[in-house]
């Protein structure tokens, strides 16, 4: 991620899960070893097939089932 909107989640991994449904952002040291995994949506048991960044820095996801949706995620605050 390389945006200003999530200022903490800069030079962070955003991946979709398939399989366990959610968002996983992976952090990075400065030896680009994984530091830690964060995993998002559990609750919305939807499987993430697509995770991009649009230029406005907001973060978008498309879900993989019949019925799919696209999902802007935006700050809390």
């Amino acid at each position: 991620y390389a945006s200003e909107v999530f200022k903490d989640w800069q030079g962070d991994l955003l991946v979709g899960a398939l399989e366990f449904r959610h968002l996983r952002r992976i952090s990075f040291n400065e030896a680009g070893e994984v530091e830690s995994q964060t995993e998002y949506l559990r609750d919305r048991n939807e499987r993430i097939r697509d995770v991009e960044v649009g230029p406005n820095g907001l973060i978008y996801l498309l879900t993989d089932e019949s019925n799919g949706k696209l999902l802007q995620i935006t700050p809390a605050n």
